[in-house]
């Protein structure tokens, strides 16, 4: 069953984070990978990073891909994503052009993102 929802998770999570999600042992990982070994990462490639030692960044968007997975179960389809604000200006763009997708492709029916931490959102 956890396996179904990393898959789903994928829809999600490819191409925003590095590699992809997995349970191992009882814990949600993912492995080194060359683009983390590009980025600066003294890790071999293919090493077991867990959750716990994620970025922020890691972590906003495994927990997004989650969403995304466990949305796909109901019947209507919300996900909600804050502190966009933690994320690169490239990342939000990347994460917004991958919910539009999602919405296009009936994957979720609607998405929130909200980054109340900008600058541009104050006065």
């Amino acid at each position: 069953v956890f396996g179904k929802v990393l898959a789903l998770s994928a829809a999600f999570t490819s191409g925003l984070i590095n590699s992809p999600l997995e349970f191992r042992d009882g814990e949600l990982g993912r492995r080194v990978s060359m683009a983390d070994i590009q980025q600066g990462r003294l890790t071999p490639e293919g090493a077991w990073i867990p959750h716990t030692s994620f970025s922020g960044t890691e972590d906003l968007l495994a927990m997004a891909g989650f969403a995304v997975a466990l949305a796909r179960l109901a019947p209507f389809k919300l996900v909600i994503l804050d502190e966009l604000g933690r994320l690169t200006q490239d990342r939000r763009q990347a994460v917004a052009k991958r919910v539009t997708e999602l919405v296009a492709d009936r994957v979720i029916d609607q998405a929130i993102l909200i980054d109340a931490g900008s600058e541009r959102d104050v006065g």
